[in-house]
């Protein structure tokens, strides 16, 4: 049985209500960013909203590698690709999707400050408790742990999900009861005709092959 954890997939209503407080309070401290930088992946999507909203067009991105799969943490972030351009004596906003363990913003921030700035803030739509990185802004605070399942990695992580589910045995898997386990393992509903597409997707990459609305699994993906 695979690991049961909480799991939230967030809605683009959820996304931009919480990146419009996180500008609010940027406007509201009087920080004046000349520059955003995402952090690259999750954060891009959360930071290209805020510089919406605040109207800065002076955007780039960085690449933070941290999170292998769902809900794995790697064993350390690592900066794996700077950003383009100067920000040499340029008020920084740097924003990323969730503060978790906190160490992705932890290490964007110390790069960024080789780079001369004249300031950096740092900001996050969600911030959850108990991370070691509480960022100057956040969109929302979360008392609990979960995993935040945003809109644009929802099939990545509905493939992981899914594949913990189906590594329990080869099959054949309805996706009526990968649906149930949904429900059982990580407290979200997802509906069979999601996982059906899941099951497509799988096929696609080489994890198994699709018979009418079940899965088998193979041995191991093909490369």
């Amino acid at each position: 049985m695979p690991a049961k954890f909480p799991c939230r997939f967030l809605s683009w209503e959820e996304v931009e209500e919480m990146s419009y407080n996180l500008a609010e309070k940027i406007r509201a401290s009087n920080f004046r960013p000349d520059v955003i930088v995402a952090v690259a992946r999750g954060g891009v999507v959360g930071a290209r909203l805020v510089s919406d909203i605040l109207g800065i067009s002076d955007f780039t991105c960085l690449r933070i590698a941290h999170w292998g799969e769902t809900a794995v943490r790697g064993k350390d972030a690592r900066l794996e690709r700077g950003i383009g351009g100067s920000i040499t004596g340029k008020n920084v906003l740097l924003i990323d999707d969730v503060t978790d363990t906190g160490k992705s913003l932890t290490v964007a921030k110390a790069y960024l400050e080789t780079l001369a700035p004249a300031e950096i803030k740092t900001a996050a739509l969600q911030y959850i408790k108990g991370s070691s990185f509480i960022p100057d802004y956040y969109g929302k605070e979360e008392d609990e742990w979960a995993w935040f399942a945003y809109p644009w990695n929802r099939w990545e992580d509905l493939r992981s999900l899914t594949l913990r589910i189906l590594e329990e045995g080869r099959g054949p898997h309805a996706a009526k009861e990968v649906s149930a386990k949904f429900l059982e393992y990580y407290g979200v509903n997802v509906k069979p005709e999601i996982i059906e597409r899941t099951f497509a997707d799988l096929e696609n990459k080489g994890y198994g092959k699709r018979v009418q609305s079940s899965f088998i699994m193979e041995s191991a993906p093909k490369q």
